[in-house]
C-alpha cells in the first residue's frame, strides 16, 4: 500500500511539473512582447537559430532565447528561417515571429544616396524586384498625396518624374514586389519627417523653390563646407537676373528628354533647349533635379554671402570660386573638358 501511494505521489508531482513547465512555456512562447517603434532584424545567410534568438532577445522581441529555440524545434521550424531583413512593431509573439521568418522572404535593405534621381531610385528598386521598372518614373500623384505635395508648392502633375525631390535619401526595408504605391508612401512620409520641419516656416511656393535650390547644390557641390557659399552665389544670381548656368541642371534636362541617359555631359548639350538649361533660360529650373539630403537643404536655407559670382566643382570634389567670368573661364578650361 505504501508503495502504491508513493507511485501516485510521484505521478502527481510529475504532472504538476509538466503543467508548470507548460505554463512557463506559454508565458515565454505565446504571450506577446511590445515594440514601441519598428524594429528591423537582419538575418544573414548562415546565421544559426541561436544567433537569431539573441538578436530578437536583445531587441526585446522575445523573453527567452532557450525557450524560443525550444519552441522552434517542437514546431519543426528551426531550419526554416530565411535570410533577409524583417521589421516587427507593436505586439509580437514568438509564433508570429517564426511564422513570418519562415513563410516569407525577408525585406530587402535599400539605401538611397543623396543626389539620387527618380530614375536612379526606379532602377535600384526594379533591380531588387521591389517595383516594376519605370513605375516610379511614370508615377502620377493623386488623391491625398497630390494635395500633400501641393502643400510643398508643387503644382505640375502633367508628366513623368513628378516625385523628384520628395524621395528622401535614406536606408529603407522593402518587401519583394512591394509595389510603387507602398514605396512612394514610405519615402514621402520619411521626407515629411526629416525635411518637413525645416520647410514648415515657409510658404508653399518658397518651399518648392528651396527644394529646387537644394537639389542643385546636392548635385553640384560635394564638400559640405562649400555648400552655403554656393547657395549664396545661386541666390545672388537669381536676385540679379544672371543665368545660373548650372551643368547638373542641363544634364538632368537631357536625361528627362533623352533615352541616352545616363551619360556624361557634352558641350553640345549646352545648346539643347530644355526648361532645365540654365544657359538658355534665366531663373530656376521648373522642378528639383535630384533628391536632396539635409545638408544640401540646410545650405539652401542658409546662404553665405561672399564676393564670388562663379564656382566650379572639379572632378576630385574640390570647389573653386571666382569673382569674374575671366577667372571662371580659366578654371573651367583647366579642370573641365566638355
Amino acid at each position: 500500500m505504501r508503495i502504491y501511494f508513493s507511485s501516485i505521489f510521484r505521478v502527481l508531482i510529475l504532472r504538476i511539473a509538466l503543467v508548470s513547465l507548460g505554463i512557463i512555456a506559454s508565458l515565454y512562447c505565446f504571450l506577446p512582447t511590445y515594440a514601441h517603434t519598428a524594429v528591423p532584424i537582419e538575418v544573414k545567410q548562415g546565421d544559426s537559430l541561436h544567433a537569431v534568438g539573441i538578436m530578437l532577445y536583445d531587441h526585446g522581441l522575445i523573453r527567452s532565447v532557450p525557450f524560443f529555440i525550444f519552441y522552434a524545434a517542437i514546431t519543426r521550424r528551426e531550419t526554416m528561417i530565411k535570410p533577409g531583413i524583417y521589421t516587427f512593431s507593436g505586439f509580437t509573439t514568438p509564433e508570429e515571429i517564426l511564422s513570418h521568418m519562415s513563410s516569407v522572404q525577408g525585406a530587402v535593405k535599400i539605401t538611397i544616396h543623396e543626389g539620387a534621381t527618380v530614375r536612379d531610385v526606379d532602377t535600384l528598386l526594379a533591380d531588387n524586384a521591389i517595383i516594376e521598372r519605370g513605375s516610379l518614373i511614370a508615377f502620377m500623384p493623386r488623391g491625398t498625396l497630390r494635395d500633400h505635395l501641393r502643400s510643398y508648392g508643387f503644382s505640375s502633375f502633367t508628366s513623368s518624374y513628378e516625385l523628384e525631390g520628395f524621395l528622401f535619401p535614406d536606408t529603407y526595408w522593402f518587401q519583394k514586389n512591394e509595389g510603387v504605391d507602398a514605396v512612394v508612401e514610405t519615402m514621402v512620409d520619411n521626407f515629411d519627417t526629416k525635411a518637413g520641419p525645416l520647410l514648415q516656416p515657409l510658404s508653399p511656393p518658397e518651399r518648392f523653390r528651396m527644394l529646387i535650390v537644394a537639389s542643385l547644390i546636392e548635385k553640384e557641390v560635394a564638400n559640405v563646407y562649400d555648400r552655403s557659399i554656393v547657395s549664396g552665389i545661386i541666390w545672388k544670381r537669381l536676385s540679379t537676373g544672371v543665368p545660373l548656368q548650372i551643368d547638373a541642371s542641363v544634364h538632368y534636362g537631357v536625361c528627362v528628354t533623352s533615352t541616352q541617359c545616363p551619360r556624361a555631359l557634352r558641350h553640345s548639350d549646352l545648346l539643347i533647349d530644355t526648361p532645365f538649361n540654365g544657359y538658355l533660360h534665366k531663373g530656376l529650373p521648373p522642378t528639383p533635379i535630384a533628391n536632396s539630403g539635409i545638408s544640401a537643404l540646410y545650405a539652401a536655407l542658409h546662404p553665405q554671402q561672399s564676393p564670388y559670382w562663379y564656382y566650379l566643382s572639379a572632378p576630385d570634389g574640390t570647389t573653386f570660386f571666382s569673382k569674374t567670368l575671366e577667372e571662371h573661364s580659366t578654371l573651367r578650361a583647366r579642370y573641365l573638358s566638355l
